[in-house]
């Protein structure tokens, strides 16, 4: 999409730099004429495209027009950022846990109740119904966590494993103390597309 031919500004500045002012003011008025029947013709595809309901070709002729391009997506490599995400996110992770690692390599530790509590050890009980029903409300597509289990398992196994995790909630509740085994992660990088709201 050519707006203006580049005969007409090339005649201007070939008049100009030879001095003839006759010449470059006709140059000159036809350079303008050409201007204002380009933006003539430009304002009535506009309408034309608003009126027959096109906002994609109306979005291609502005982004055109500003010269916009859409950003690629890019990586920094920060090292640092890399760092301290690590360091955030893996903070309670051990040497023999890996992001599939069998759920056999995982043990629960006991938990020691700390030295000086600072407040009251909370009245609230979970009792077993609630974490089998929050077991059997687990959707079956979700990924499996860093243990390695799938929330199909833990549906299908709500029944036999709600007495146990109910008893380590409430063991966790009593010692107002997460289990360490509870705050490991993995983080998984997945680039995304960016899509331009424009588009």
């Amino acid at each position: 999409m050519v707006i203006l031919p580049d005969i007409f500004g090339q005649a201007k500045e070939d008049a100009f730099r030879n001095g003839d002012r006759v010449l470059y003011n006709q140059a000159r008025n036809t350079l303008n004429k050409e201007i204002r029947v380009a933006k003539r013709s430009y304002a009535k595809k506009l309408e034309n495209q608003f009126s027959v309901n096109d906002p994609a070709s109306v979005w291609k002729g502005l982004k055109y027009i500003t010269n916009y391009k859409t950003p690629s997506p890019s990586t920094e490599a920060n090292q640092q950022l890399a760092e301290d995400l690590n360091e955030f996110y893996c903070r309670f992770e051990t040497a023999g846990l890996t992001p599939h690692a069998p759920s056999e390599h995982l043990s629960i530790q006991p938990l020691t109740p700390p030295a000086t509590p600072l407040s009251p050890p909370p009245a609230l009980r979970i009792s077993e119904d609630d974490v089998r029903q929050i077991f059997l409300k687990q959707k079956k597509r979700k990924a499996p966590g860093p243990d390695g289990v799938t929330p199909v398992c833990l549906r299908t196994c709500a029944d036999q494993l709600a007495f146990i995790f109910s008893q380590i909630f409430n063991r966790s509740l009593e010692l107002c103390e997460v289990p360490a085994c509870f705050k490991r992660s993995t983080i998984t990088p997945h680039p995304k597309k960016t899509q331009d709201d424009r588009t």
